[in-house]
């Protein structure tokens, strides 16, 4: 079982990844896209339908809820733009340019900026380098504020 700050890394790489790869193109994102099961693998979401007739117990619906306010977090951080929709998900999300800035950026270390190696890790499930990339995102965003 992972915990809950690794669900977060990934959580977020996830999400990341899909706004960097879409940008600037607003999307609506489903909570459901980015839940992941206790060992931290994408976890099948449902549809409206079949989450109805599941019992509120169920943990599927602490996956979901896990899964919104990580990005809930990245709105109120200043690193996404959207309207949180009642632990859904995010209308309308965006980068804001405090994210885009950080994901365009390229530490001496690498080759690839920051949004192009989350991708790789999205697609690739290399978790590890996920977290590593996570700590540089939010605090390359963190040195934006100062």
């Amino acid at each position: 079982m992972i915990s809950n700050i690794e669900r977060f890394d990934r959580t977020v790489v996830l999400v990341l990844a899909e706004l960097y790869a879409r940008f600037p193109v607003r999307k609506a994102l489903d909570a459901r896209q980015f839940m992941l099961t206790d060992d931290g693998q994408i976890a099948e979401g449902l549809s409206s339908r079949e989450e109805a007739e599941l019992d509120s117990s169920d943990p599927h619906f602490e996956r979901k809820q896990f899964a919104f306010e990580c990005m809930h977090w990245l709105v109120e951080t200043g690193y996404l733009h959207g309207e949180p929709k009642a632990d859904d998900g995010i209308a309308d999300a965006v980068l804001t340019a405090k994210g885009l800035e950080v994901l365009n950026a390229t530490p001496d270390s690498l080759q690839e900026t920051l949004g192009e190696r989350i991708q790789a890790v999205a697609k690739s499930g290399l978790w590890e380098t996920g977290k590593v990339l996570i700590g540089q995102v939010v605090g390359l965003g963190v040195g934006l504020v100062t």
